[in-house]
């Protein structure tokens, strides 16, 4: 999107043609902003057709709910409803508010996002949120539990967003690229900027591989607070 304030980078890999990692960004009636970023479980074409599915879910239902977790919530049962038994999604959904430029989300299971601030700091966001699509909240009445959490990017910051494609690729001797390695990599990309800090990741994913292919679908996004 073209939102004042703010540098967007994506680079989206399916480890065979299409696959199942998604992401979308929503305009909300209020002139805010909202990002999706979400792992459906398996490959290829089946995993390409539920995110489709998904996608109508978001869409429909995201421009309505300004709170993050009211609509994860409501999408949960949804993704019960409409899809296979089994299959389930991780998602972090963001709005960005426009008038304060802070920014409320939730996480469903998905990885944790980065915050690399402009000192080199790394932060992580967690949150608190299920997995859309396993349980019910009919059939588990107060099991499941969404939070909204807001943060706040200063000028220079970058918000990393990944899905699992990355941390958990090995290499030759099986071994894990890793959170630990990721954040490594990051640090180096404190006067990179949005694309710059994507290319460098996976540059860096490359050498690790060493010649391997990727084996999972793979997705990448750098928010870039200008």
């Amino acid at each position: 999107p073209n939102l004042n304030g703010y540098n967007f980078a994506v680079k989206y890999k399916p480890s065979q043609d299409i696959g199942g990692d998604f992401y979308d960004f929503i305009e909300l009636p209020n002139g805010n902003h909202a990002i999706a970023f979400a792992d459906i479980s398996g490959h290829g074409i089946p995993a390409s057709l539920l995110s489709t599915m998904f996608k109508v879910l978001l869409v429909s239902y995201a421009k309505n709910y300004e709170d993050p977790a009211e609509l994860l919530k409501l999408l949960n049962e949804e993704v019960v409803e409409s899809f296979p038994e089994g299959k389930f999604i991780s998602l972090f959904y963001f709005v960005i508010d426009k008038a304060s430029n802070k920014i409320s989300y939730c996480k469903a299971a998905q990885e944790p996002a980065l915050i690399l601030k402009k000192n080199g700091d790394i932060l992580e966001l967690t949150g608190q949120g299920q997995v859309l699509g396993l349980f019910s909240e009919k059939d588990f009445p107060g099991v499941l539990r969404f939070d909204t959490d807001i943060l706040e990017l200063e000028a220079g910051d970058k918000l990393f967003l990944y899905t699992d494609g990355i941390n958990e690729s090995q290499n030759k001797n099986e071994e894990f690229y890793g959170n630990e390695r990721l954040k490594l990599t990051l640090r180096e990309c404190v006067d990179m900027d949005a694309e710059e800090t994507l290319n460098s990741v996976l540059n860096d994913l490359k050498l690790f591989l060493d010649g391997l292919s990727i084996l999972d679908d793979l997705t990448l996004m750098c928010v870039e607070k200008k």
